[in-house]
């Protein structure tokens, strides 16, 4: 159900470099990321967004995603501003909802729905080897409220508990997440009450009207509570969009990105919760 597209290349004019970082590990398994990139080294970047893939998805796959998606615009929008994009891979592990088949996930589940309890242990695993590449970044220049984290479906799941429930996710430029949605019972929502004069990242938000895998008031519910907790929230519904990316979403994204980067002025950028349908 999930849609991974492959390109043999991506267009011409696009640099691409591909290089592996070791993360270090927790407990007895170290996570290793080999992580595609585009745009200028980071020494040079004038931003970073880290493209965070689904469940099942590799590094590689989701860049080749972005680069058939509309042309590539995405990708080369964001050369074209010197924001550098960087693919991390997930860890694989057993999945419990593919019988504990080993597959490239963020966490495990134990129950598809919000209302299914959180493996917390792998969540806080993944935030942890996330919060380490954030180091890394910063170690050769860049400022955390200069890197934007985001993803599709798992990708975007983590990305919202590493800005709203991590130190070094608080001071991101911003968070989103693509038919993405958190449990019921997340630790992030208990992080978010606990330490509420910490910083909270912008969310930006999107969600296929017909995902009948990841459905749409699982998202739409995520960002309402996200709302109350005081976080402003980009949220739309992409009509006759299932689990997939689109070119309309991403447009959308191109575009909040560029404004929360500086890059461009955006009225999606503000002080008050968006739910809208596209």
């Amino acid at each position: 159900s999930l849609v991974l597209l492959h390109l043999p290349s991506l267009p011409a004019p696009m640099r691409i470099e591909r290089r592996a970082i070791l993360l270090g590990g927790l407990s007895t398994q170290s996570l290793a990321y080999f992580t595609c990139t585009t745009g200028p080294p980071t020494a040079f970047a004038n931003a970073a967004v880290l493209f965070l893939h689904g469940l099942g998805e590799t590094a590689e796959g989701m860049q080749h995603q972005l680069g058939m998606l509309g042309g590539g615009n995405f990708l080369k929008q964001m050369q074209q501003h010197d924001i550098r994009v960087l693919f991390p891979s997930a860890t694989p592990r057993p999945y419990s909802l593919n019988h504990g088949r080993t597959m490239n996930a963020w966490y495990d589940r134990t129950g598809l729905p919000p209302t299914a309890r959180e493996h917390t242990e792998s969540v806080e695993a993944s935030c942890t080897s996330l919060e380490q590449a954030l180091s890394s970044l910063v170690d050769e220049g860049l400022s955390l409220d200069r890197i934007v984290v985001g993803g599709f479906s798992q990708g975007g799941g983590i990305s919202m508990q590493l800005g709203y429930r991590t130190l070094k996710g608080a001071e991101l430029a911003g968070i989103f997440a693509l038919s993405s949605y958190a449990c019921d019972d997340s630790p992030m929502w208990t992080a978010l009450k606990k330490n509420a004069t910490r910083r909270r990242p912008p969310l930006f938000q999107r969600h296929g009207a017909a995902d009948s895998y990841i459905l749409p008031t699982w998202g739409a519910a995520t960002a309402k509570r996200l709302c109350v907790e005081g976080i402003n929230v980009d949220f739309g519904l992409v009509q006759g969009l299932g689990h997939q990316l689109a070119e309309a979403e991403m447009d959308q994204l191109t575009e909040w990105l560029l404004g929360i980067l500086g890059a461009r002025s955006t009225e999606s950028v503000g002080n008050t919760c968006s739910m809208l349908q596209s």
